[in-house]
């Protein structure tokens, strides 16, 4: 479905479409019947197919004005959800408070999760890839502040630091390999 202001965003490229086809497409609409020669050498002449010609036909012919035969996008913008404000604030809930966990979870843990408090709340479960796009579009750096032991990062963990406190090295003993025990 075409914008109703697609007009006001179009830029030169789209404007130069859109007169090419008029200049072809005014002469036909004005005739009260097309013959299949003149439609196949317009839409040729187009670059379209029969279809797409007559949709644009059918669109000059309903609004005379160039704007109506600009290129047009189908479908839904892909920042435009579809989950209600409910839902979108439930699973980005699910992610911030099971998600970004130092367990790090798996994506199918957090399905699973998803699936219990949608259900709780008798809501719709939104699709597996949905909370996988979801899961993955958080940021990085957020998520490794989350999910990173403060401690890691430093390499004091815990246990290195209770080595350290014991007079135990960190560093782990290695064993000299012996060449004839690949043999």
């Amino acid at each position: 479905m075409q914008n109703a202001h697609q007009w006001e965003i179009a830029g030169e490229t789209a404007w130069g479409i859109a007169l090419l086809r008029e200049a072809v497409i005014r002469p036909l609409a004005e005739l009260p019947r097309l013959s299949a020669e003149s439609v196949a050498e317009a839409a040729d002449q187009l670059r379209l197919s029969r279809t797409i010609f007559y949709k644009l036909l059918q669109r000059y012919r309903r609004r005379p004005q160039t704007s109506s035969l600009l290129p047009w996008k189908r479908g839904r913008k892909p920042s435009q959800s579809l989950l209600g404000q409910e839902r979108e604030a439930l699973l980005n809930s699910c992610i911030d408070e099971f998600y970004l966990q130092p367990e790090r979870p798996s994506l199918a843990a957090l399905q699973l999760e998803v699936r219990r408090r949608f259900t709780e709340r008798s809501l719709a479960v939104p699709n597996y890839r949905t909370v996988q796009r979801r899961a993955e579009a958080v940021d990085v750096r957020i998520m490794m502040r989350r999910r990173v032991s403060p401690h890691s990062s430093l390499g004091t963990t815990p246990l290195a630091a209770w080595q350290k406190a014991m007079g135990r090295s960190t560093t782990p003993v290695r064993k000299p390999v012996d060449p004839t025990e690949f043999f």
